[in-house]
């Protein structure tokens, strides 16, 4: 523990096969949760500068987060908590100009 900060190490074994195989072993920093919600906010700023811009090139009117005079197409909700009690972020990217009858009938893709 330094100034107040718990650290975890993570080891493992691996048990080689055969004599003659390649193994690769690969790291990389830990993607957290604040980088994740760091992220989210990224999205949800360019959200609200998109709703600001008066007028978009059309670069930015196709693939913008917001469509200038339409409504939104991206937003962000919890979906429960973990077993840590963080909230678990949910990202809702969908045309939401019209009825919840017509929503609840879209299909819909988890990642």
């Amino acid at each position: 523990m330094r100034r107040g900060r718990v650290f975890y190490n993570v080891e493992f074994e691996y048990e080689f096969e055969y004599d003659n195989d390649t193994v690769w072993f690969a790291t990389c920093i830990p993607y957290t949760y604040s980088m994740l919600i760091r992220y989210i906010k990224s999205i949800e700023d360019n959200i609200v500068n998109a709703a600001k811009q008066e007028e978009a090139s059309f670069f930015t009117r196709k693939f913008s987060m917001l469509r200038p005079n339409k409504g939104k197409i991206c937003e962000v909700k919890s979906i429960g908590k973990s077993l840590g009690g963080v909230n678990i972020p949910l990202l809702e990217i969908t045309d939401f100009d019209c009825s919840k009858d017509e929503l609840g009938k879209r299909k819909v893709i988890i990642l």
